[in-house]
């Protein structure tokens, strides 16, 4: 249990420091552009996508513990959690972060040049790789994180595509 703890704690360190990079990294890429508002945006959403990411990693870990069922037994349920979860994290990476995200962006890059616009959207891609690492701090395991990266990222690309041509 001291273990499950001290492991947390990490994840919420590791994840704090992921969001203040970004932020320190965004900012001088923002201001110039009179865009620094979508600082506090990208925050909002990654603060939501952890929680929606915490509370689905919780209500699974209770489920489990209510049900007294073991879920690394792979024998009798073969990819089962495999596939729950990773559908579960595709989820919250498309439904809190990619759609939110290519949204503000896509607000933030009209009227601007297309250098403006293209510096907005690497920003965007950049608060992507945030999002898909603190998704990844709670799926964890090699292809958990290339499936959420893939999913992550097709996700903001086609959002910002759909917004942009309608």
């Amino acid at each position: 249990m001291n273990e499950d703890i001290r492991a947390f704690g990490l994840s919420l360190a590791t994840i704090g420091i992921l969001v203040l990079g970004l932020l320190l990294v965004s900012a001088p890429m923002l201001w110039p552009l009179g865009r620094l508002w979508l600082l506090w945006v990208m925050a909002k959403g990654l603060l939501a996508l952890f929680a929606a990411a915490l509370a689905f990693t919780t209500a699974w870990g209770l489920y489990i513990r209510l049900t007294r069922r073991d879920p690394t037994d792979i024998h009798s349920r073969r990819f089962g959690l495999f596939v729950g979860s990773n559908v579960a994290a595709g989820a919250i990476m498309l439904g809190c972060w990619g759609a939110y995200l290519a949204r503000h962006i896509d607000a933030a890059a009209a009227g601007t040049a297309w250098w403006q616009g293209a510096l907005l959207y690497l920003d965007g891609l950049l608060a992507t790789l945030v999002a898909e690492n603190i998704a990844g701090e709670l799926f964890q395991g090699t292809l958990y994180r290339s499936i959420n990266m893939l999913v992550s990222y097709t996700a903001f690309i086609l959002a910002a595509l759909w917004l942009h041509l309608a």
